[in-house]
Order: structure tokens, then C-alpha cells, then sequence
């Protein structure tokens, strides 16, 4: 190997190159405390997985779909909506909804977190951590209200977001517990498609409400209509019918001709019966034209 003068002080470093051998017997004579470091950080390591408590994770997808009522629209926007849509906004917001404080509070409460360790701080032993917490490097989860503590605890666990492209939304929730993840996500997905039912139901109802507005604003306007134009008629003597008189008088007019007329042939029809009944008590031949031209008769 090539000897030269060390330069800039670096062990190792001749003439600008690098001396492998000289390195490697530096590092031989700091083997101690190379071999020590090595020791304190795989024990500090270990410790530090000892300490860590396993999680499972769950998940659950829901899809998306539009909820909104055209009724509940503005008249300007209805011919326009397209229905079988969802904007990213629309599912972000949902997203949104997801992580409220409403959802996470009846969950908690259906599932009692505040009554598991994991999610309330004050329920567990002691540990190297709170060290850490009297030194105030972490904060002390002792200084908060218990709902404070398990919604901390809580919103560690869960993660809710969007897929790209698409109208579903991934509901993620971690625990020491398997079970307890598992049945947290499809709780959270329940309360959330339970909150959706509600608001679908409310809107339902809204929409009611408006339709029957608008149904009294259209029966006011076609009474207003019917007035117009009943006065319309009388303004412009339009129940004046032949001979100047009135649409009423000239159909009772008729009426009456029609009842005359249908007396007058009741009559005859009685006189003519009252013959034929006549002839044949006397037993003499019935030569009236109209039993002669009748085709039962015949």
C-alpha cells in the first residue's frame, strides 16, 4: 500500500486518499466503545418494543352516494343538477362527518372505551413513561377530563379518509384489542350510515313541508284564476244567450219544452192503451196500425 503524510489531522487520510488500514485499526482501539454503544442501543430498543403495545387494525368502506333532494334546490340550479353525481367535496365532507365529536362520543359510549385502559389513562399501572410526564417531555393525559382522555385516545386509533377516484371511504380503527378494532370500524360505519338515514329522513320531510307550501300558493292562484275569470264572463255578458236572455232562463226554456213534449206523448200512449184494452173487452179485431205494423206481433 502507498505511504504518504497524513493530512488535514484525519486518521487514515494520505495525500488525499483514503487509508483503509488505518481506519480499521482506529476503530480496533475504540472496539470498547463501539461493542458499548451497540450494547445500550440494542437494550434500548428492546425495552422500547417491550414497552410498545401491539395493535391490530380493522377497517370498513362505505360508498358514498348522493343524498341531496332537488326539491330543496333553488329554482335556478334544478335544471341543471345532475343527480347521479358526487363532487370530491361532497365525499370529503363526509370524511368529515366520520371524525365528528357527535359519532365518537355515541361510540364511546356503546362500546364503554372509558371503562378500558387502553383509552383511559387513569386505569393503568404505572410505567417508565411517566418518568416522562413528571419531567412534563409528554403531556400528562391526568391533566385532562376523562371524556378528554378518551377522545385523545380515541382519535389516536382511528383514521378516515377518501379513496382517489372514487366515492368510498376507508374507516380505519386500531386496537390491542382484535375484536374491539373490528367492532369499532363497523360501529363507526353503523353510526355514520345511521346519521346519514336521519339526515335523508329530515330532508324528506323538508321537501313535504315545501311541497305543501307551494301546493297552497297554486290553489290560491287558481282560485285567483277562476275569479278572473267569472268576471270576465259577467263583464263581457257572456251568460246572455239567444233573444238577449240569460244562459239559465234559456235552459230552463228548453227544459220545459222537453217535459211538455214528453207529457204529450205519455198521453197519446195512454189513449191508445186505453183502446186497445176497449176492443179487446168487446172482442172485436185489433186493426190499429200499430199493433198491424208490429214485428212481434207478427
Amino acid at each position: 500500500m502507498r505511504a504518504g503524510v497524513q493530512t488535514d489531522g484525519v486518521p487514515g487520510r494520505t495525500d488525499g486518499e483514503i487509508n483503509l488500514g488505518t481506519i480499521g485499526r482506529a476503530v480496533w482501539h475504540k472496539k470498547l466503545a463501539v461493542i458499548l454503544l451497540t450494547i445500550i442501543v440494542a437494550a434500548t430498543a428492546a425495552v422500547a418494543v417491550n414497552f410498545v403495545t401491539p395493535r391490530y387494525k380493522s377497517e370498513a368502506r362505505i360508498l358514498v352516494e348522493g343524498r341531496e333532494n332537488i326539491f330543496l334546490r333553488p329554482e335556478a340550479e334544478k335544471a341543471l343538477i345532475d343527480r347521479g353525481t358526487v363532487d370530491q367535496e361532497t365525499v370529503t365532507s363526509q370524511v368529515q362527518l366520520v371524525l365528528s365529536r357527535d359519532l365518537a362520543r355515541e361510540v364511546i359510549a356503546e362500546l364503554k372505551l372509558s371503562d378500558l385502559p387502553e383509552f383511559n389513562a387513569a386505569l393503568r399501572e404505572p410505567s417508565a413513561l411517566a418518568v416522562l410526564r413528571e419531567i412534563g417531555l409528554i403531556r400528562d393525559p391526568m391533566a385532562m377530563t376523562l371524556e378528554e382522555r378518551v377522545l385523545v385516545a380515541y382519535y389516536e386509533r382511528l383514521s378516515a379518509y377518501a379513496v382517489d377516484k372514487s366515492r368510498v371511504i376507508v374507516i380505519e380503527f386500531q386496537s390491542a384489542d382484535p375484536e374491539l378494532a373490528a367492532r369499532a370500524a363497523n360501529l363507526i360505519a353503523e353510526k355514520y350510515l345511521t346519521m346519514q338515514q336521519m339526515a335523508k329522513q329530515d330532508q324528506a320531510r323538508s321537501a313535504g313541508q315545501w311541497l305543501s307550501g307551494e301546493l297552497g300558493k297554486l290553489r290560491q292562484k287558481v282560485s285567483d284564476a277562476e275569479a278572473k275569470v267569472e268576471d270576465f264572463r259577467a263583464k263581457s255578458n257572456l251568460f246572455v244567450g239567444a233573444n238577449n236572455t240569460s244562459l239559465s232562463n234559456q235552459q230552463l226554456t228548453e227544459l220545459s219544452s222537453q217535459v211538455s213534449g214528453a207529457r204529450a206523448q205519455k198521453a197519446d200512449a195512454e189513449t191508445r192503451a186505453r183502446l186497445i184494452r176497449e176492443t179487446l173487452r168487446a172482442g172485436q179485431s185489433l186493426e190499429s196500425s200499430d199493433i198491424v205494423n208490429s214485428e212481434l206481433i207478427r
